[in-house]
């Protein structure tokens, strides 16, 4: 096993910011159980938080980090790609660190296959941590072979069994959506469905809170989205992630009904999990490897409203619901904090 002397994480850690997004989440978590595996004194950070505005700011602190640091592990988004890889590929060159990624969702596939050079960096990495088996299948046709899979964890305590079981509900049975708040994460089709549903008789059958941060670009649409709809319909604003099974545990079910076919392994379904909480989710191309259809719940095809209107009336039926709530306990302890730990470990410490 390699030895580390010193990591640093490569981030969107928008320190000093109310910021629960998948990215920002998943950063912090990954520094949380480095300092809890090799000590507070052997981990630093380099936030990539709006470091746009300062480009030649983020080089310095880019390159400070490989000057002082055996491992740097860089977890970019969509845009920072293009930026960050070649950047810490030449970092990796002039001082011999060993370089990790961290893949945030599962769209690299797809953009490695329209980048020659991108792929040609990536092949020098030392580690590639992918969320999900598929995504470690599509690189490694890529000829990219040092891929593990690093599912998403969370420093988070799953409900009790017991807790579980004696949790009722009555009607209107309560729904909640808990990820970003943009049009590609379906929550107008969530609104729109559920209002639908309500409308057939005088007494609604659902309520829907919507969590999360709102995108920027979408506030509009969503502004105008609520305005018509009706009163059982509600935006709860954001839950920090500590808090996100606290929240999640009073509810009957879980909505995802994203249009993103590369989702990877979203954390708003490890946080349900937690909770006891059963998915009804649109099937992204990981689906089957996080949802187990029938036991810790039900898929639909993306943007199917159809589909997805006819669920929800089924699935007033709680016997469709309550039962899937103890398998859902039980789906969550791969995506446990001591198991996260354990497999970033492995991963950080392979030899080259």
């Amino acid at each position: 096993m390699a030895q580390v002397s010193h990591i640093t994480v490569c981030g969107h850690f928008a320190d000093g910011q109310k910021l629960a997004d998948g990215q920002t989440v998943k950063t912090q978590t990954i520094v949380a159980a480095l300092k809890d595996t090799y000590g507070v004194d052997k981990v630093s950070i380099c936030d990539t938080y709006r470091w746009s505005r300062n480009p030649l700011r983020m080089l310095f602190r880019c390159i400070q980090a490989a000057r002082s640091s055996s491992d740097v592990i860089i977890l970019p988004a969509k845009k920072g790609v293009l930026i960050f890889i070649p950047l810490f590929y030449f970092l990796k060159k002039r001082y011999e660190i060993r370089l990790h990624y961290s893949v945030i969702g599962g769209w690299l596939f797809e953009r490695l296959s329209n980048n020659r050079s991108l792929l040609r960096y990536l092949q020098a990495f030392t580690t590639i941590q992918v969320e999900t088996q598929l995504m470690k299948i599509e690189l490694e046709k890529l000829q990219i072979n040092r891929v593990f899979v690093v599912p998403n964890f969370k420093t988070i305590d799953a409900i009790t069994e017991k807790e579980c079981r004696e949790r009722t509900f009555t009607r209107p049975l309560p729904l909640c959506t808990f990820s970003r708040v943009m049009s590609e994460k379906g929550i107008e089709d969530a609104i729109e469905v559920v209002s639908r549903i309500n409308s057939r008789s005088n007494k609604p059958h659902y309520t829907l809170d919507i969590y999360g941060s709102i995108d920027e670009n979408y506030k509009g649409k969503f502004k105008k989205a609520m305005v018509n709809a009706p009163p059982e319909i509600s935006y709860k604003g954001v839950v920090e992630s500590s808090k996100s099974v606290e929240v999640l545990k009073n509810y009957y079910l879980l909505l995802f009904p994203t249009h993103f076919m590369t989702e990877g392994l979203p954390g708003t379904i490890i946080d349900g999990y937690a909770a006891g909480l059963p998915v009804l989710s649109a099937r992204w191309n990981s689906f089957s490897e996080v949802i187990k259809e029938g036991k810790t719940g039900y898929g639909i095809e993306l943007g199917n409203n159809r589909q997805f209107y006819k669920l929800l009336i089924d699935l007033e039926d709680s016997r469709f619901v309550l039962p899937l709530k103890k398998n859902c306990l039980e789906a969550f302890v791969p995506y446990s904090y001591s198991q996260g730990c354990q497999r970033l470990r492995v991963c950080i410490e392979t030899e080259k």
